[in-house]
């Protein structure tokens, strides 16, 4: 007889775990199983960025090209990239789920800055992520590393990572020039 036939004749039932484990602990272990399934998956998703930019930049680097036209196709990526884009603002955690990390990985719970820049969030076809960028906005001017995206940004339009959300709505909707350094 197995343990689930003895709890079976003294419930009447079968239990949905393990007969040495209460309902609590089950349920926090599939909790954790279920948060380990989505982190797999956000992992995978950031390698298979990471993978289409390094595409995207090794098609401009070795498009058959000597290296001065090389340099103009990856030129004519960053003009098509910069110019002028609608800027937002967001936060860390805002009402729209903000989660406090960014779609790349990186904690900024605590900080709007990742490695000395700024972080925005970007439309990954139009602003490779990892890129790093020139923003000049109407009050400031500083580099940003792309290393976000957003359901809402699309096309030339980046959103700027500021420490709270009443700071985002205060600074509104602008355009800004970006610049794409490398």
């Amino acid at each position: 007889m197995t343990a689930e036939d003895i709890a079976e004749t003294v419930l009447g039932k079968t239990p949905k775990h393990a007969p040495y484990k209460d309902e609590q602990t089950a349920e926090l272990e599939r909790k954790l199983i279920a948060k380990d399934n989505e982190i797999t998956t956000l992992e995978k998703e950031v390698k298979r960025l990471e993978n289409e930019n390094k595409t995207l930049l090794n098609r401009a680097d070795n498009s058959g090209l000597d290296s001065g036209e090389g340099a103009n196709a990856m030129e004519s990526v960053n003009e098509t990239a910069g110019g002028t884009f609608e800027a937002t603002y967001y936060s860390a955690f805002c009402p729209t789920g903000c989660t406090g990390v960014t779609a790349t990985g990186i904690d900024v719970s605590n900080s709007i800055y990742h490695e000395g820049k700024r972080i925005i969030a970007v439309d990954p076809s139009v602003i490779p992520l990892g890129a790093i960028v020139k923003v000049t906005t109407p009050n400031e001017s500083f580099e940003a590393v792309a290393a976000d995206t957003g359901g809402d940004i699309k096309g030339k339009r980046i959103d700027i990572l500021v420490e709270s959300t009443e700071k985002a709505y205060s600074l509104g909707r602008h355009d800004v020039k970006v610049e794409v350094l490398k």
